[in-house]
Formats: structure tokens, C-alpha cells, sequence
């Protein structure tokens, strides 16, 4: 909090003579809410990951590792580090490897370099995708008189290069809990 005198100008950012008026006041409390700021790092985060990732590292890069942040220091107390929305481990392959994840700042807290998303790119080396039909339905909880009819479906798997490449439509089942 500041005391400040008042002082008149015009438009011209000149300095009136109020000797002739009468204020009620002659000093006004300014106070200045100081934000403050500190680095915190990012991290991606994956929702639905096979069993086989749960514990293995993802690899990918961010368009910023870690970023700047101000806001008032109770925001920025509760903040350790900036947790991006989930990417859906479904929606990752080789041809759809990279994700821009807007920043959700809380209220007040805003990013020093103003980015609002950060780009997250899956190392999709070494692995590729391939489409096949399955054939294979294995019904389970079937109750009643209830009934399912069976087709082909088109399925999409991904996984390393040397797995996919070996891996046949006769090698999947889908498994239907009715």
C-alpha cells in the first residue's frame, strides 16, 4: 500500500494549479497487487496406455520443457509443475504423432512468454500400424435370448515394426461383453 498526493493534469500531461478549489481529499491509498513468477516444468501426460507402457517410459519431446509462469504468489505456491490435458494413447500412430495441448493456467496465472500450447511429439521410430480384418468374435455374458451377429471388422493395431509385421488377422479376436 502507497499514500499518494493528488495531482491534476490536462491533457497535455501538464500539472493544474488547484489553489482554487477545495478537494475533500489531498492524499489517495494506491495499493499495487505485485505478481511474481517462477519456472516450472511440463509434463505430458497419456490416458488409456496399454498395460505393456504403464511402466515404460513414453518417449517424446515438448515444444517447451519447462515455462515461466507469473500470477500472485498464492496461485503460484500451488503450482509445482504444469500437468498437460491427457493425450488418448488410441489416437497415437505413426502417422498421428504429434499433439498441441492448449496450457490450462489457473485463474490469474498467466505464462511470461505468453505460449498457450505446447507441442508434444511421439517418438514413433521404430514402430509402424497396419489394418486387418478379423473374423474371430468370442461372445461373453450373452444372457437370454439376446443374440449378436458376426462379420468381418477392420482393426488397427500399431506397435514396433518387427511385432506388426508378423501379426494376421487370425492372430486377434474380438471379445463382445453383452
Amino acid at each position: 500500500e502507497y499514500k499518494s498526493e493528488l495531482k491534476f493534469l490536462n491533457k497535455k500531461g501538464k500539472e493544474i494549479d488547484i489553489s482554487e478549489f477545495t478537494m475533500p481529499y489531498t492524499e489517495v491509498d494506491v495499493l499495487v497487487p505485485v505478481n511474481q513468477s517462477k519456472t516450472v516444468n511440463v509434463v505430458a501426460q497419456f490416458a488409456n496406455v496399454p498395460e505393456a507402457y504403464k511402466t515404460a517410459t513414453i518417449s517424446h519431446t515438448l515444444s517447451h520443457q519447462a515455462l515461466e509462469i507469473e500470477g500472485t504468489k498464492e496461485a503460484l505456491n500451488k503450482i509445482d509443475v504444469l500437468l498437460l490435458d491427457p493425450i488418448d494413447f488410441k489416437e497415437i500412430s505413426p502417422e498421428n504423432s504429434t499433439f498441441k495441448i492448449k496450457l490450462n493456467l489457473p485463474t490469474g496465472v498467466t505464462s511470461t512468454n505468453g505460449v498457450t500450447e505446447i507441442e508434444v511429439k511421439i517418438d514413433m521410430s521404430g514402430y509402424s500400424s497396419k489394418t486387418l480384418n478379423v473374423s474371430d468374435f468370442k461372445i461373453i455374458n450373452q444372457k437370454g435370448s439376446v443374440s449378436a451377429e458376426t462379420a468381418y471388422k477392420s482393426v488397427t493395431v500399431v506397435g514396433p515394426k518387427s511385432v506388426i509385421s508378423q501379426i494376421t488377422g487370425k492372430d486377434i479376436f474380438i471379445e463382445c461383453d453383452m
